[in-house]
């Protein structure tokens, strides 16, 4: 009866350490992610983000401007120098043209698409935007009855 008692108090006591480490694992975010998280860098709208650059521009896109757009002033301390908010845009469009974002942990040779934004009216839109750390990045975009996709040039 003894030992039953103390091995439940052990695994009470392993399940409450557990606990303890994850919350402290989940509540220790760095200011870098602490602030990306604020502006909304995991998909959230790039709109509100302040002083946005171009990193990379492709004028000649089946008529179309693709950009690949960044935020490097997100944090308040100047010595972060990445992630950025990243985000794609296509300007000139049409109703039904494709933009998204292509990021690589692995400097282009596989990845992921992210934010793929149909253009629903006017002639530009933009996908949500993406922390970049430790990555490469791309904007793409493809059109209506046109094979193949465009693509900034080089990986950001």
């Amino acid at each position: 009866m003894r030992d039953k008692l103390l091995r439940r108090r052990r695994g009470a006591c392993a399940a409450l350490a557990a606990a303890i480490v994850g919350s402290a694992l989940a509540f220790g975010t760095t200011t870098a992610s602490a602030s990306a998280a604020k502006w909304g860098c995991e998909g959230g709208s790039p709109v509100s983000l302040p002083n946005p650059k171009t990193a990379r521009i492709n004028n000649n896109a089946y008529g179309r401007v693709i950009e690949l757009r960044h935020a490097p002033e997100i944090y308040s301390d100047p010595s972060i120098d990445e992630p950025n908010c990243t985000w794609g845009r296509i300007s000139n469009a049409r109703v039904g043209d494709l933009v998204w974002v292509d990021k690589s942990w692995d400097g282009g040779r596989t990845w992921s698409q992210l934010s793929i934004t149909r253009v629903t009216s006017g002639t530009s839109a933009y996908t949500g935007a993406w922390t970049n750390a430790g990555t490469w990045m791309r904007a793409c975009i493809s059109v209506p009855n046109v094979s193949g996709a465009k693509c900034t040039p080089g990986w950001w």
